[in-house]
C-alpha cells in the first residue's frame, strides 16, 4: 500500500508494470508518498488508475477518546 492524498492506495497489480520500474513503487511502499508522487505524476494519471487501486482512506492516528467520569 501507499498514502497518497489521504487515501490509501494498493498497486500490487501494477508493480510489474510501473514505467519508472518496480523499485520506484516499492521503495514507497507502506508510506505517504504524496509528495514524491506529485513532484513525478500529473493529475491525469492519478485521475486514470486512483479509482482502481484505492483501498480506503487512511486511518486515523490521533482519535480523541473520552474517558468516562468518576
Amino acid at each position: 500500500w501507499v498514502a497518497l492524498h489521504d487515501s490509501v492506495y494498493d498497486f500490487t497489480s501494477f508493480v510489474d508494470d510501473h514505467p519508472g520500474g518496480a523499485r520506484g513503487l516499492l521503495r514507497h511502499a507502506g508510506t505517504d508518498a504524496s509528495e514524491v508522487f506529485a513532484e513525478l505524476h500529473s493529475q491525469s494519471i492519478f485521475a486514470a488508475f486512483g479509482p482502481k487501486c484505492k483501498l480506503v482512506p487512511p486511518p486515523c492516528h490521533h482519535r480523541a477518546t473520552t474517558v468516562p467520569a468518576e
